[in-house]
């Protein structure tokens, strides 16, 4: 054991030093590409305080190093673990890899990265960026003190002006400032670059220590106001923000360590304000700083990023798109062509994931032989708004049954109705007639209502999915019922002993809804009941497609429920499977990532050729939540190849 350890130390260290590549995916949630766009993400532990070099198709792509004041450099050894990277393009809805080498430092200074910026660590102020007074209003009085720009005035109103406007349609211009006494300054301001007053700032009022944003846009706001803050925080490190989308500005505060401590609840808009330099004013005499300010463009969706290093084997990068974490979640994926028809184990953080192949009648089975190329894997968790890795391996198979995927499922491939999951009669109602064969279950009934009723399943928001035939006649069947403790229950069956119609029975309200004129006779049909404290209910045909969909209100319905199915005539019908597995809104993003090809020897692990972009990139939703911090939302990923590095260790090769 003591040799192992040694031997992963000295692997590490040199995998660490050299020349190694890792894989920086970043995917963009919002329906239009994003070009030249500044991305921050938070680098693996192993890769903190190292030299690194980003490049997009052979080309270097500009980045800096974050510092703990949020100001950029060219100094790794200054960092803070994050790094802000100016991608040159990412699709609408889609990624964009880039390829990061560790052991050369491809850093650029924060001109680069962003559209403006300026951190005043020159000692002088760059006449390049910066115009002191203009026709109306004299220079204002500065010096440059470790680092940060001081500011004041003599009782006159004097300013500073960036010497270019911001261009751009869509920006974020922020300052790290600190107000250091009460007095009327504009601390950060956007200013009409055509010559009209139009402006948006924010600033505190002579005689007054309020916060407060003002808006001029000639025509439509006549020096209006908001007040933020029924204080303007003294002597503490505060960052301003103000977003420009088109030719709508509003304003943002936040602590020193990027809490929101306020947002404008108006959005101002003023349609002859399109370029804006930035400003600010000053009139008396004592000092407030800027420690920097900066441009970048804004989306109305920062960008997901995820970094990871290479591995021997496939990895599955599985991202979040909603603003709440999922936990155990079922997610669908379709394998790579190398990848179908092999045994296959799913990894997460070392430790194997529960995973099925699905068939071509969409069933769960342990036999990667029987997969229609796809795989159920039931995912520890995901983040939200981030993503995480999986390896898959193809050393061993470790699939699993439904059971252990789903949180319920049967197939009905025992001879038998599995006790353990069913109750035969339950109630007024008889014990159901039935028969298994061929893995299906064949039910009928008699002159009195009969039913099976699954255990209870415990989860809150779902998505119950059956695959169901009725073989005709006026059979007066329930072919799927939902129904919680409380006699509250959905149900789709047929009605008039023709037509396929839901029925909700909530708080004791009934609700009905045609959904086909006619039950369709010998064909299977698919169910899909979501829940979310609404029904959404879908119908499809044996070949996917959909053939009836509504939505039902019952908001008091949850906590445990049964799936069940009820019969009367003595006519057969047919369940070849039913399953319950979670609900989101928008369901998770993937991508798969082909192995490099990877060997480890006895002192080094030498990368001979690395993929860079995933094979697929799956998606079912658009994302539609946003975040309000500066950061992009990211996950750091520990380097899952150490778990590959272990294994083969303690294999002894």
């Amino acid at each position: 054991m003591r040799r192992v350890a040694v031997i992963l130390t000295l692997l590490v260290a040199i995998a660490t030093a050299s020349n190694w590549i890792y894989h920086v995916t970043i995917y963009n949630p919002n329906d239009y590409n994003l070009t030249e766009y500044q991305v921050r993400v938070e680098l693996p532990d192993e890769l903190k305080g190292r030299e690194i070099a980003i490049t997009y198709n052979n080309s270097p792509v500009p980045f800096c190093y974050e510092t703990t004041n949020y100001e950029c450099t060219t100094d790794s050894t200054k960092g803070d673990g994050y790094i802000w990277i100016k991608v040159p393009f990412i699709p609408a809805n889609g990624k964009t890899g880039l390829k990061l080498a560790v052991g050369t430092n491809g850093a650029v200074n924060g001109d680069q990265v962003f559209d403006f910026y300026d951190d005043f660590n020159e000692g002088q102020l760059d006449t390049n960026k910066w115009v002191l007074g203009d026709a109306n209003y004299g220079g204002i009085y500065y010096s440059i003190e470790n680092g940060q720009l001081a500011t004041w005035s003599d009782g006159h109103w004097r300013i500073l002006r960036s010497k270019d406007p911001i261009g751009l349609e869509n920006a974020v211009v922020e300052a790290r400032i600190l107000n250091a006494q009460d007095d009327q300054w504009h601390a950060l301001y956007l200013t009409d670059a055509n010559g009209d007053w139009n402006r948006y700032g924010i600033l505190n009022i002579w005689g007054s220590d309020d916060m407060y944003v003002q808006v001029y846009c000639r025509g439509n706001y006549d020096n209006d106001y908001e007040e933020l803050m029924d204080r303007f925080p003294l002597n503490q490190w505060l960052i301003l923000r103000i977003v420009k989308k088109g030719t709508s500005y509003w304003g943002e505060v936040f602590d020193n360590s990027w809490n929101l401590l306020v947002k404008a609840s108006k959005v101002f808009t003023c349609n002859d304000f399109t370029e804006a330099y930035i400003r600010q004013w000053k009139c008396y005499s004592n000092k407030d700083y800027w420690d920097w300010v900066r441009v970048r463009k804004y989306a109305d969706e920062e960008p997901i990023a995820s970094v990871v290093m290479v591995s021997p084997h496939s990895l599955l990068a599985v991202f979040n798109p909603n603003d709440y974490d999922l936990a155990e979640y079922q997610l669908r994926a379709q394998l790579p062509i190398e990848l179908q028809g092999k045994p296959l184990k799913v990894i997460y953080n070392g430790i194997s994931v529960p995973f099925c192949y699905e068939t071509a009648n969409d069933e769960c089975t342990a036999d990667p032989l029987k997969g229609d190329g796809y795989v159920w894997i039931r995912v520890p968790s995901i983040p939200a708004k981030s993503g995480i890795y999986l390896i898959i391996e193809r050393v061993a198979n470790g699939a699993v049954s439904g059971d252990q995927v789903f949180d319920f499922y049967d197939d009905f491939s025992e001879t038998q109705l599995n006790s353990t999951k069913w109750i035969l009669g339950s109630g007024t109602y008889l014990p159901i007639n039935y028969k298994i064969y061929d893995g299906q279950l064949e039910v009928w009934g008699s002159d009195h209502w009969s039913n099976m009723v699954s255990k209870e399943i415990s989860v809150s928001e779902f998505l119950v999915e059956a695959k169901v035939m009725n073989m005709g006649g006026d059979d007066q069947w329930n072919a799927l019922v939902i129904e919680d403790r409380s006699g509250n229950e959905l149900s789709l069956h047929e009605m008039d002993g023709t037509s396929l119609s839901s029925r909700l029975i909530c708080n004791g309200q009934v609700e009905d809804v045609k959904l086909l004129d006619a039950f369709p006779d010998h064909r299977w049909l698919t169910f899909k009941v979501s829940f979310n404290g609404t029904f959404s209910i879908n119908v499809f045909d044996q070949n996917g497609n959909l053939l009836a969909s509504t939505s039902l209100q019952c908001p008091n319905f949850g906590g445990k429920f049964k799936v069940e199915q009820r019969k009367k005539v003595n006519v057969s019908d047919f369940w070849d499977w039913v399953r319950v597995r979670k609900y989101a809104e928008r369901e998770p993003i993937y991508g798969f990532f082909p192995p490099a090809n990877v060997t480890l020897t006895n002192t080094a692990v030498v990368t001979t050729s690395v993929t860079l972009v995933p094979t697929t990139l799956v998606e079912t939703t658009t994302i539609l939540s946003s975040t309000t911090k500066p950061e992009t939302p990211v996950v750091a990923l520990a380097s899952v190849f150490l778990v590959a590095l272990r294994r083969r260790l303690k294999d002894g090769s």
